[in-house]
């Protein structure tokens, strides 16, 4: 079992707006909904309260849903979320206790969907197996970006793979797969700033 970020972001590594994706409810940006859904399904998905708070508070059908936070745990009334942790700490303490030793787990991955500061958090201490995201070839006006210094080569992650795509409406994106890589390997391998201009 892997631990893996999933997320999106434009060109400028821009992920929110007051909360929100600010491509939400844009038609032409569907597929990355349908790629984020067919990617996590029947998984487990990790999210902070304010992810959780732009999903309308709901669990995500078809996943296990684990939301992390530390000041709103009498706020999260959905049946359908699984498991409230306090902190990554904890998660990662009950990770390394269940998912990793119990042969008999049956999920395949752990995606963290958010928002920038869990994403920033679980890199900083090393958790990320690997990183997904859609990059839109397009600049939103956004207010939260994904935590940049994790994007390059010299934080230790390396693209591993990417496919550049043009739908039918034009928009073009790019898929982009980021594994660890061991330092002293890093200037063999590109990393994000050879895609996003």
């Amino acid at each position: 079992m892997a631990i893996k970020i999933i997320g999106a972001m434009d060109s400028n590594c821009n992920i929110g707006k007051e909360g929100k994706l600010p491509w939400q409810g844009k038609p032409e940006y569907k597929w990355d909904m349908s790629h984020f859904k067919e990617t996590t399904r029947n998984n487990i998905v990790v999210m902070g309260y304010n992810t959780f708070v732009s999903l309308n508070c709901k669990a995500l059908p078809n996943r296990v849903n684990y939301v992390i936070t530390k000041n709103h745990v009498y706020n999260i009334k959905d049946n359908n979320v699984n498991k409230i942790f306090t902190s990554i700490d904890d998660l990662n303490d009950w990770y390394q206790r269940w998912c990793v030793t119990d042969k008999d787990f049956k999920y395949e991955d752990l995606y963290i969907i958010g928002g920038a500061k869990i994403y920033k958090e679980f890199l900083q201490m090393g958790l990320v197996d690997e990183i997904i995201l859609s990059v839109f070839d397009e600049k939103f006006d956004a207010d939260i970006q994904f935590p940049t210094e994790y994007l390059y080569k010299s934080s230790g992650y390396r693209i591993d793979d990417s496919k550049t795509k043009i739908y039918g409406n034009g928009k073009i994106y790019t898929f982009v797969r980021m594994t660890e890589t061991d330092f002293g390997l890093e200037d063999k391998y590109h990393d994000l700033r050879d895609i996003i201009k």
